[in-house]
């Protein structure tokens, strides 16, 4: 993950903790959640859309050897 340890971690969420405060930080953790999630789904996306193109390339060349 990132080449983060474990000391490194609970460095993190400690000072994520001081500076946000106990009320703030897991606002923040829906937030960055909601985040990955849009963009593992935007990335999703893309890839089925470049495999399409990907395919629609292809096609008319293995139709013009036949």
């Amino acid at each position: 993950m990132l080449g983060l340890g474990f000391t490194e971690l609970v460095f993190l969420f400690l000072l994520a903790l001081l500076l946000l405060g106990p009320k703030e930080l897991p606002k923040l953790a829906r937030l960055m959640a909601r985040f990955i999630y849009e963009m593992k789904s935007l990335f999703q996306k893309l890839e089925k859309e470049w495999c399409l193109f990907e395919d629609q390339k292809k096609a008319p060349s293995e139709e013009k050897k036949l």
